[in-house]
């Protein structure tokens, strides 16, 4: 009867460790899961801002009509043509630059949403576990 009461009282215990150790793996995929989601939402908005900034970037790149054909006021002296071109070459450089930042960005994205449906399952599979 004691080893009965014995083998009871450890097989109850083994299960509530085992139910501990499952809590507990929960609480920290549900943390991670957390940590993904909110590194997820810092990539999107920085994604949305370096978007912004290039669309504004192209559009200074259009020049504005102007009444007069060399698009400047007569008394101004035409502008230096070194200056214009490093200028153009550079917002080319900021423009190309953002492209780039764009696309990496969207690639982490991307993995953070395989991370999360990672977590996702692992907690699906956790939540499920006891009721097996």
């Amino acid at each position: 009867m004691k080893y009965i009461l014995l083998s009871l009282l450890l097989f109850m215990s083994a299960a509530a460790l085992a139910d501990d150790d499952v809590q507990d793996k929960l609480k920290q995929l549900e943390t991670d899961l957390n940590g993904v989601r909110q590194e997820q939402q810092s990539v999107y908005q920085n994604y949305q801002m370096v978007r912004d900034m290039r669309l504004m970037e192209a559009q200074e790149g259009i020049p504005p009509k102007s009444q007069y054909p060399q698009g400047m006021d007569l008394n101004t002296p035409p502008p230096n043509f070194d200056e214009v071109f490093s200028m153009q070459m550079e917002r080319e450089q900021r423009i190309r630059q953002y492209t780039d930042d764009l696309e990496s960005m969207s690639e982490r994205y991307l993995e953070l949403e395989e991370e999360r449906k990672t977590l996702l399952e692992q907690i699906k599979a956790l939540k499920q576990q006891p009721a097996e």
